[in-house]
């Protein structure tokens, strides 16, 4: 029976080493955004580190809500709490998911939402967004149950966003990416290469 234990502790310590070892390897060659004009990596992980129940107004939709909608200036102002969860090229169903997501941990009095891309089209693609720009707006966000609903939604009504495993494992995306690899890809996972997510390997 002590046999049987140990080799049970032994497989569970494995597969936990084996698991951190991906999710750090992954974390390195994700593509990152920090750049001044669009930190979408930055502000994202940044949303889970914040006090949960703390934000009043949520701020979500394309690069208008992110360059138009200044939390500190409104809490500057009127005291009000505010996060702005806008990224490039959000699309409707990147809106749907952040928000399912954010409503995981806060729970604003108001929603802002940045209707442009319901009104105008830029792709001939079922969810009017290209696969470098979901995957920008999806890698950030922590392992849940939204995020897992969001990926095999958008695998399932669109086939040119690459495969559900790619999502969960980002390496499988990214392997091409250690050409460009820096010395901040290691240690600073929303600091790293300014971009990645062009690369289609």
């Amino acid at each position: 029976m002590k046999k049987h234990l140990r080799f049970i502790g032994r497989g569970l310590l494995f597969i936990f080493i084996l698991s951190l070892c991906i999710g750090n390897v992954n974390a390195v060659f994700v593509g990152k955004r920090k750049n001044a004009s669009n930190a979408t990596t930055v502000t994202y992980n940044k949303f889970y580190q914040m006090e949960e129940n703390t934000v009043d107004v949520l701020f979500l939709g394309s690069s208008h809500a992110m360059n138009t909608y200044i939390p500190q200036e409104l809490y500057e102002r009127y005291g009000i709490r505010g996060y702005n969860l806008g990224c490039p090229c959000q699309s409707m169903i990147v809106s749907y998911f952040w928000l399912k997501e954010a409503l995981r941990r806060q729970s604003p009095k108001v929603v802002v939402l940045d209707m442009y891309f319901v009104y105008k089209r830029f792709h001939e693609k079922v969810i009017n967004e290209l696969e470098p720009d979901i995957r920008e707006a999806f890698d950030p966000m922590e392992f849940s149950p939204v995020k897992a609903e969001a990926i095999h939604t958008i695998c399932k009504i669109d086939d040119t966003m690459g495969s559900v495993l790619s999502y969960y494992l980002p390496l499988l995306r990214f392997h091409e990416r250690w050409k460009g690899l820096t010395e901040t890809d290691f240690w600073e996972k929303d600091r790293g290469g300014v971009s990645g997510y062009e690369r289609v390997s």
